[in-house]
């Protein structure tokens, strides 16, 4: 199914209405998972989104879109 299926009775979020939430990603292109910024240096995810093998430099956050 597609992800869309998944909402009931959903609403598309206005850009840049939730300035908190993140889209932790791999490189520059591979969206890992979700998040929370909670300071101006410190985002709360999931641990599973973590990988112990990669080098901390290779994931990116973008915040607010």
């Amino acid at each position: 199914k597609p992800a869309g299926a998944r909402i009931i009775n959903g609403q598309n979020a206005q850009p840049h209405s939730w300035p908190w939430q993140i889209s932790l990603r791999q490189g520059r292109r591979f969206h890992l998972c979700g998040g929370a910024l909670i300071s101006d240096r410190w985002v709360v995810t999931a641990s599973h989104c973590i990988h112990d093998d990669l080098n901390p430099g290779s994931y990116m956050v973008v915040v607010g879109k």
